[in-house]
């Protein structure tokens, strides 16, 4: 299933935000979000502070993903990628795409050896050596000249072997150079690998945007922030569906004192919007609101995997809901 409901103590959670669907920007641009573990949270906040592309989030990696214009992949341990799913990726990145890979798997976990292969990595060790880690830095001027990323943390020592240069290097009290984040040397694929997850800084966020052409930092605009957590969106009921499902949400009481205007709207998987279910000013408190596509609706739609999307201030979140005929 798709992404469930934010859980506080959970501490993959405060890594990243909820990705979602953001009206289509004047680039037309489509990213899917594949997080099988729930670890994208302040990710997407930070995501839509940064850009306007319309934004999915999925748990499954299958053929529709070639419809998507950028992949961010988190498949941290235990995830292993399939050999199908491996081969599914080689696909896209043959069309041009890009790809944004975290990952901190044990390489020789890794099924999909000619995934792998193919964006230039040849081993994947992990070192069992906790070192202090006091900030990283860019190491590539065309990626990340003067960017300095500030983290304190501990972490075993992970390296990528082959095809690949380090863009980041982490800064430590210790003598070691601990390499971060890599980008393949191919000029036909475009491919970062990220094993420290610091997409979560909107700093290197904003890099990864611009590197993969979905975001001119002209563009970019402050707008009044609330905290994601005052916020929540639930995996509709029934999922699987036919004709009507449920769709339920809350405002939290520290959100604000005043209404907000909230969005509830339906996708395809193209993006394609289906209707309006919510756009009124709301306050404090859990709703829920119907959403049916009987003979009594005005709405025909054939099996498939259909996507809603909450929109509240600047949260903004997206879950996926299937339809059976």
């Amino acid at each position: 299933m798709i992404l469930n409901r934010y859980v506080i103590t959970n501490l993959f959670l405060i890594i990243i935000i909820y990705l979602c669907g953001i009206n289509v920007s004047a680039q037309n641009q489509t990213i899917l979000i594949f997080d099988p573990h729930q670890v994208s949270t302040n990710f997407q906040n930070s995501f839509h502070q940064l850009s306007s592309d319309s934004i999915y989030i999925t748990d499954t990696l299958d053929e529709t993903i070639n419809n998507f214009d950028a992949l961010f992949l988190f498949i941290g341990y235990p995830y292993v990628l399939s050999e199908e799913e491996g081969n599914r990726l080689i696909e896209y990145l043959n069309l041009h795409k890009p790809i944004y890979l975290y990952t901190n798997l044990d390489w020789q976990d890794i099924q999909s050896v000619a995934f792998w292969s193919f964006i230039g990595v040849t081993n994947f060790a992990v070192f069992p050596l906790q070192v202090p880690v006091t900030s990283v830095i860019g190491v590539d001027s065309l990626f990340t000249e003067n960017i300095i990323i500030d983290m304190s943390f501990s972490s075993s020592i992970p390296g990528l072997e082959g095809n690949v240069v380090p863009v980041l290097v982490a800064i430590s009290d210790s003598s070691l150079s601990l390499n971060t984040t890599y980008i393949s040397t191919s000029d036909s694929i475009t491919v970062i690998a990220d094993l420290y997850n610091l997409i979560q800084h909107a700093e290197f966020l904003e890099r990864v945007l611009i590197y993969f052409g979905l975001e001119d930092p002209s563009g970019i605009t402050e707008e009044i922030l609330f905290n994601p957590n005052d916020f929540y969106l639930a995996q509709n009921y029934p999922n699987p569906f036919n004709p009507t499902t449920i769709i339920k949400y809350e405002i939290l009481g520290q959100a604000r004192s005043d209404n907000i205007l909230v969005v509830l709207k339906i996708y395809d998987v193209l993006g394609n919007e289906i209707t309006t279910l919510v756009n009124e000013e709301k306050p404090a408190g859990s709703f829920e609101v119907e959403f049916s596509v009987g003979q009594n609706s005005i709405l025909s739609l054939s099996s498939g995997i259909y996507f809603y999307k909450l929109q509240a201030g600047n949260f903004v979140e997206t879950k996926k809901m299937v339809l059976l005929r």
